[in-house]
């Protein structure tokens, strides 16, 4: 006997393959990125679509961004980001970020501490700063150095 209880199989959405899936804070919701080109908001109460974004490349990544209420971040396969925000609102805000790299989003990361968000776009890895807490995605890709608090208490690199 599994420990997982079926609930929905949210199969009218995309037409193509899932690559990415993400559940938001209040756990009412569930982002998914598809190679139909649409990211797709569903409402997990019954399953239903709440929002369909159609953008110009796959969606490799969804992610609902931890701080800041209401917020989706989307990375595409063009290396694109989109972040929506406010969206119980009629008129939700949408920014489009043309990150100017080569490959597809294939991961993102965000620390509420520090307030970097990473990104992992073909073998490299892009660390932005958020520049205002209310703002969402800051827009300068530049990797930040490392402090002596960032090295987790300066311990030496292990050979593998």
């Amino acid at each position: 006997m599994t420990a997982y209880i079926h609930i929905h199989t949210l199969s009218e959405g995309h037409s193509d393959s899932i690559n990415s899936l993400a559940f938001s804070r209040c756990r009412q919701y569930l982002a998914s990125g598809s190679d139909d080109k649409c990211a797709i908001i569903w409402k997990l109460d019954g399953g239903s679509v709440l929002y369909r974004l159609l953008l110009d490349s796959s969606v490799t990544v969804v992610f609902w961004h931890p701080t800041l209420r209401d917020t989706v971040i989307i990375g595409c396969e063009d290396s694109n980001l989109c972040q929506l925000r406010h969206l119980w609102i009629d008129d939700f805000e949408r920014k489009d970020f043309d990150l100017g790299a080569d490959g597809p989003v294939h991961c993102l990361k965000y620390d509420a501490h520090t307030r970097y968000f990473a990104l992992g776009i073909g073998h490299h890895i892009y660390v932005t700063h958020e520049s205002h807490e209310s703002s969402g995605l800051g827009v300068s890709f530049k990797v930040p150095q490392l402090s002596e608090e960032f090295t987790c208490n300066n311990t030496q690199p292990k050979p593998v």
